[in-house]
């Protein structure tokens, strides 16, 4: 991987990024992100946009949107949320959707969750509904939560049951 990265590989940059994230090297990791990056490679640009998020928001959101220009669903939903907390929520659902619509199960929860806090309940328990069936464990609670505040005390149960299963405190 570092012969490839050597030799210049944007996606080689990226995975090795991955591979130092992992091991607890931001630092390195974000390195080897910046190389990819100039290479115009959009995995890079989203997750040295998660990196920079908190350090610098202006930098991570141009990251976010070439990520998302580029099509990449990290990308959009990464964007989505850091348009949220500058309650953008137009802009946010905009994003959310365009990830949901790729299959993004983390975009497909994200915009189910900024529904509901919307008022839109009925779609937004749908989108909630698609994620915790797909698995995410995040959802499974929050679908808890909605049903339990409408009274379906039964499924309710049963979503919190399947969170908890899958590791949510």
């Amino acid at each position: 991987l570092r012969i490839a990265a050597e030799a210049g590989y944007a996606n080689a940059h990226y995975h090795l990024g991955v591979l130092l994230r992992a091991r607890g090297d931001a630092e390195g990791a974000e390195h080897e992100y910046r190389l990819a990056v100039d290479a115009g490679h959009p995995g890079a640009m989203a997750n040295l946009g998660v990196l920079l998020h908190h350090r610098d928001p202006q930098t991570a959101e141009r990251l976010y949107r070439g990520a998302a220009d580029a099509g990449n669903a990290f990308g959009m939903t990464n964007l989505g949320v850091l348009l949220e907390t500058r309650e953008q929520w137009v802009d946010a659902e905009r994003w959310h959707r365009r990830a949901a619509e790729g299959g993004h199960v983390v975009a497909v929860y994200n915009l189910g969750l900024l529904l509901t806090r919307r008022g839109k309940q009925q779609e937004g328990e749908e989108h909630l509904r698609r994620a915790a069936d797909a698995g995410y464990r995040n959802a499974q609670y929050n679908l808890g939560v909605v049903l339990q505040q409408r009274g379906e005390f039964d499924e309710a149960e049963e979503r919190f049951l399947a969170a908890a299963e899958a590791g949510d405190a």
